[in-house]
């Protein structure tokens, strides 16, 4: 039974390790894109100002497809097979008149044709990215797969166990399995994640929001409290209700591992402009300023041998700061070691209306 359940665990690793063939959704998604969006009357309804800044040769934005290809012919080329057959184009691009090469994801979304740049990456760093991201995987899978493993061929070769043996490694055994679960489901998060760059928004009201998110936490740590501190009971963001739901569950997760014996979480949020800010306060060990920088990319664990007691992965925040980039909304930490870190989501205020990002 064990070994079919360990063949059916691997086959699923190798089934997403597939999804990861190319890094290049992992790096384009974990990064700040340009964007530019053509309605289906080939007129552009959306150009990113910066990349005027970025590249002097654009002086003006353009109007239409037609204008735009003067600018990046790689682009006009291929949009006309993207709104036919549509699929998703990824290309490192040349802008006309600049020896300058810029990474390119073009796709569509209904009727608006979607162009997302990013000028900092090349298609070496790309490749160099991806294999990273798969090695890192692997290592952190090899661990559970080589327990697993171990105490089969213990149950195999050793034929008379006592009871209490024989249920303490099928304890391990179980637990390996919930650790290799945890990485296969934070690793199709980021597959489904990487994939589209794009995320349809809706208003969500906070107050719901924050007493779902704390009510499945504290179903998983019955031993912490949850306590909210909201400007007002009618503050609503613009979001996609099961991601930021999920990037609020990581870090009331995370905060529940690390907030020591008070275990004791606050939840405020406040107003600030056309912002909406949601800060998640603990009460633990904190993090060194060293590690303040670190604690987004993906595997890095402040502890990896505390993190992996604790059932970490290594991927949880990774996963946060990629969902805030999709809403255009940012993800901060400040600490203070032994007394505690305080997390912060800035999602945009909601408008009574829905857009695409």
């Amino acid at each position: 039974m064990a070994s079919l359940a360990f063949a059916a665990m691997v086959g699923i690793v190798l089934r997403s390790f597939s999804r990861y063939r190319s890094g290049e959704d992992v790096l384009l998604a974990e990064n700040p894109k340009f964007s530019i969006c053509v309605n289906r009357k080939e007129k552009v309804v959306r150009f990113d100002p910066r990349l005027i800044e970025l590249f002097p040769v654009i002086k003006t934005p353009p109007r239409n497809l037609a204008s735009l290809a003067l600018l990046f012919p790689e682009i006009a080329e291929i949009a006309d097979r993207v709104w036919k057959e549509d699929f998703v184009f990824r290309k490192e691009i040349q802008i006309f008149g600049s020896k300058e090469r810029i990474f390119c994801v073009m796709r569509r979304a209904g009727r608006r044709l979607w162009i997302f740049l990013d000028p900092r990456q090349s298609e070496v760093k790309v490749i160099e990215m991806g294999k990273a991201f798969i090695a890192n995987a692997s290592h952190e899978l090899r661990t559970p797969i080589t327990i697993i493993k171990g105490f089969v061929e213990t149950l195999q070769e050793v034929g008379d166990l006592s009871e209490e043996m024989f249920m303490s490694i099928m304890e391990k055994i179980e637990k390996s399995c919930r650790r290799m679960e945890n990485i296969i489901k934070n690793l199709l998060i980021l597959a489904d994640l990487d994939r589209d760059p794009i995320i349809e928004t809706d208003t969500v009201r906070i107050t719901e929001f924050i007493e779902d998110a704390a009510r499945q936490v504290i179903e998983l740590y019955p031993h912490i409290t949850i306590e909210q501190v909201l400007d007002h009971a009618e503050m609503e963001i613009a979001a996609d209700r099961s991601l930021a739901e999920i990037a609020l569950i990581n870090l009331l997760k995370n905060a529940a591992k690390y907030a020591g014996e008070k275990a004791k979480i606050e939840v405020v949020a406040t107003e600030s402009g056309s912002e909406v800010e949601i800060k998640v306060i603990d009460y633990g060990i904190g993090l060194q300023k060293e590690e303040l920088g670190r604690i987004f990319e993906r595997f890095y664990s402040v502890d990896k041998a505390h993190s992996r007691k604790l059932g970490g992965t290594g991927l949880g925040l990774s996963i946060v700061k990629l969902i805030m980039d999709k809403h255009r909304g940012k993800v901060g930490v400040t600490s203070t070691p032994g007394s505690g870190a305080v997390f912060t989501l800035t999602f945009p205020k909601a408008m009574n209306f829905n857009f695409v990002s």
